[in-house]
């Protein structure tokens, strides 16, 4: 694909117009519009693609990714559930299960399939972050730090992971644990408000005045206050992934 992402999507359209009975040419344009994160039109296409070839494992996986994103929870769960039991060696559709029974408030049953994606690709660090983030919620701290701990021995600079390490570490008096993890966390992403307030409070109670103050001046620098640990978990739920499950065809 060419140019910008736009004029990309735009060359799909026009394929998908000349040719509307081609699955080919709509799965991807599916795929364009979840990565352009315009997730109402990846469920509409993706739907007609799914339409067009039902026994399709990648349009369905991605279709059930973007209902996901669109709060369609209960359609992602129900053809996923499918998905999973005709491939149970897809570790993308367990993960994108789990997402669909968290948002459903299911958290036992999206830790088991969080699991399952995990299991089958140890390497999948949507998993292992979800898997933490779940754990987290329910104040396991124990099983939190363990998924958050295994992301991280696989991608050091996963800066969610080092923030809720650094979070756990404050929960536990932890200081210069926590330290780490934020100041980590800092570099890697300067304008993450919440790390330079954790980073604040893990100098206070080192203590160290002179950098708490600096790290609240630049927290208080990006603007509003902290949302509050509610507020960051709807954020969590917010969408899932950045790109969409890139399956062969």
């Amino acid at each position: 694909m060419t140019g910008t992402r736009q004029e990309g999507i735009e060359e799909l359209k026009r394929a998908v117009a000349l040719a509307p009975d081609n699955p080919g040419f709509g799965f991807y344009l599916g795929l364009a519009y979840l990565e352009a994160r315009q997730d109402v039109e990846a469920a509409s296409e993706l739907g007609r693609v799914v339409a067009l070839t039902p026994e399709d494992i990648e349009a369905r996986v991605n279709l059930a990714w973007a209902q996901i994103n669109v709060g369609k929870a209960i359609d992602a769960a129900t053809s996923l559930t499918d998905v999973v039991k005709r491939q149970p060696a897809h570790a993308v559709a367990w993960f994108l299960l789990g997402e669909a029974m968290r948002r459903q408030g299911d958290d036992d049953r999206a830790i088991t399939d969080y699991e399952r994606a995990a299991a089958l690709d140890p390497m999948m660090v949507d998993a292992l972050f979800s898997l933490g983030t779940v754990y987290y919620w329910r104040h396991d701290l124990d099983h939190a730090s363990e998924w958050f701990g295994r992301l991280l021995a696989i991608d050091n600079s996963h800066v969610g992971a080092h923030y809720q390490m650094g979070k756990i570490a404050l929960q536990r008096g932890r200081v210069d644990e926590a330290i780490a993890h934020l100041e980590l966390c800092t570099r890697l992403a300067p304008d993450n408000k919440g790390a330079h307030y954790q980073l604040s409070r893990a100098y206070r109670l080192k203590p160290d005045e002179d950098k708490a103050e600096h790290e609240l001046a630049a927290f208080r620098a990006l603007g509003s206050e902290m949302p509050d640990d509610a507020a960051w978990r709807e954020q969590r739920l917010e969408r899932v992934g950045a790109r969409p499950a890139r399956l062969p065809r």
